[in-house]
C-alpha cells in the first residue's frame, strides 16, 4: 500500500471539491483516485469525504486529516530540500527587506557573513523605513520593528529596543536637563514623522507608570538620520529608537535623559511565508541570522546600559 500516494491523492480531491476534478488535476484515471480514497479510508476506519455525483464534502475527521497529512507531506519535502542543499551546497537567491538604520547598521554586517559561508547564493535587500507585502512584492525574508498583527506569517524574534531621549552635551549644558517628563513641554525638541501643530510623547515604565508630554516641536523630520543630526547640532531633545543613537551616544555627541521614566521593549522580527511557501534556503539564513542579529542588538542595549552607569560615553 502506497500511503504516501494516497494521502497526496486525498490533498487532492480535498482542494479540487470532487474526485472527478481531482483525477483531471493529477492526470489519473477516475477509477484510481476513487480506488485510493476507498484504501486510505478502509485504512485509517473512518470516513474522510462524503461523496455525491459532483462534490466531496469532507467530514470532521477529514479535515482534520487534511491538516496532519498536509504537515506531514511538507515536513517530508522540507527535509528532502534541506538535505539535498545541504549535499550540493545551498545556492540560490534570497530577497530580502530591512529597516533603512538597523539594515545598514546591524542587519547587513550579517548578510556579508552569511554570504562569505554561502559562496553559491546571492542576495537583494531593500532597505526601507515602510511595511510591505512580502508575498505580492516577492519578498523571501523581511525584519520587522515593532508589534505584529495576525499577518499569518512566520516570525522569530531577533530582539527588542527601546525609545531613547537624548540631546546633545551643548545644548543641555545651555538649556538644563529635564529631571522629568513634564518638563520636555519647555524644550525644544527635534520630532522624528511627527508633522506640524501638537504632538505627544508618551512614556511607560515599572517605577514611574505612564506619563505623556504634549510637545509643540521646534523641528520636525521624516527621516532618522536629519533626527540625528538635528539634535547632535543641539537644536533639541529628540526621541528615537536605540539603534537610531547607539554611535552618537556611543562618541559622546549625544547624552541619553530620562532614562529610568521608560523600560518599555519594542520587539524585532524575522518574518517569512508559512513553512509550506518557504524554500530550504530561507530557513537556512533564518538559522544561521537570527542568533547573530540578536547578539548584535543585545549589545547595543549593554553598550548604552554600561554609558549610562558610567555617566558618559568610554574614554
Amino acid at each position: 500500500m502506497d500511503k504516501l500516494r494516497m494521502m497526496k491523492t486525498f490533498i487532492a480531491v480535498a482542494e479540487a471539491g470532487s474526485l472527478s476534478a481531482a483525477a483531471r488535476s493529477l492526470s489519473e484515471p477516475l477509477t484510481n483516485v476513487s480506488r485510493q480514497m476507498a484504501q486510505l479510508e478502509h485504512h485509517l476506519g473512518f470516513t474522510l469525504v462524503n461523496r455525491t455525483s459532483r462534490v466531496a464534502v469532507l467530514t470532521q475527521e477529514g479535515q482534520e486529516y487534511l491538516i496532519a497529512a498536509r504537515n506531514l507531506l511538507d515536513e517530508l519535502e522540507y527535509a528532502e530540500a534541506r538535505i539535498s542543499e545541504k549535499v550540493k551546497g545551498h545556492s540560490g537567491n534570497l530577497v530580502i527587506t530591512a529597516p533603512v538604520t538597523l539594515g545598514r547598521s546591524h542587519f547587513l554586517p550579517v548578510v556579508n557573513d552569511f554570504l562569505r559561508v554561502y559562496p553559491k547564493v546571492t542576495v537583494r535587500i531593500e532597505f526601507l523605513d515602510r511595511s510591505i507585502d512580502i508575498v505580492e512584492e516577492g519578498i523571501d525574508l523581511a525584519i520587522r520593528v515593532g508589534k505584529l498583527g495576525d499577518c499569518g506569517l512566520l516570525s522569530v524574534n531577533v530582539g527588542n529596543l527601546r525609545p531613547v531621549v537624548c540631546a546633545s552635551p551643548d545644548y543641555l549644558e545651555r538649556h538644563g536637563e529635564p529631571t522629568t517628563v513634564a518638563e520636555l513641554a519647555n524644550h525644544d525638541c527635534v520630532v522624528f514623522n511627527g508633522g506640524f501643530g501638537d504632538f505627544r510623547w508618551t512614556f511607560s515604565s515599572a517605577e514611574f507608570g505612564a506619563n505623556s508630554v504634549r510637545l509643540r516641536p521646534r523641528l520636525s523630520v521624516n527621516a532618522v538620520a536629519a533626527a540625528v543630526s538635528c539634535a547632535e547640532a543641539d537644536m533639541g531633545i529628540t526621541r528615537l529608537l536605540s539603534y537610531q543613537v547607539y554611535s552618537s551616544v556611543m562618541e559622546g555627541r549625544l547624552v541619553e535623559i530620562l532614562p529610568q521614566f521608560d523600560d518599555s521593549q519594542i520587539p524585532v522580527h524575522m518574518l517569512r511565508l508559512q513553512k509550506r511557501q518557504t524554500r530550504s534556503l530561507v530557513e537556512e539564513f533564518v538559522g544561521f541570522a537570527a542568533p547573530r542579529l540578536r547578539a548584535r542588538l543585545s549589545n547595543v542595549a549593554q553598550a548604552l546600559l554600561a554609558v549610562r552607569i558610567r555617566g558618559g560615553p568610554p574614554c
